[in-house]
């Protein structure tokens, strides 16, 4: 193969690289607006040097309890954000707490849904300190 071969085929796959990107950032962007319509929101990542990561996205009330939630999880650009009804209803520190109460190998599964409600919390603070 001819080195304009190989780098034509390079820069073919870096353009679609750049438009993947893109593809999920549009994704995200949306998912964001969906939930924030509903509430505050709240933003927790996982990322994994090799493997599947993770974006858990929250909407909570200003009492804590869930509006909604979603999570995407995966390495491609065919992930979507996915909804978990499960958590719907809970408050953040119900959710907080029940993390924070297993092992701590079992935390690190938890990771992402930590980071977003922990993030909640520290936002509910800072307004709560504000008012005073």
């Amino acid at each position: 193969m001819e080195i304009t071969h190989f780098l034509g085929i390079l820069f073919l796959l870096m353009c679609l690289q750049v438009v993947g990107t893109h593809m999920q950032v549009k994704r995200y962007k949306a998912a964001v607006r969906r939930l924030h319509a509903l509430g505050a929101v709240g933003i927790g990542s996982q990322r994994k040097m090799f493997g599947a990561g993770e974006i858990v996205l929250l909407a909570v009330k200003s009492d804590g309890s869930i509006q909604a939630a979603e999570r995407m999880r995966g390495m491609t650009i065919w992930a979507r954000f996915k909804p978990v009804p499960e958590l719907v209803g809970d408050t953040i520190q119900k959710v907080g707490a029940r993390i924070e109460a297993l092992p701590v190998k079992e935390q690190k599964k938890h990771k992402a849904l930590l980071d977003a409600v922990e993030a909640l919390m520290r936002r509910f603070e800072e307004e709560a300190l504000k008012k005073e």
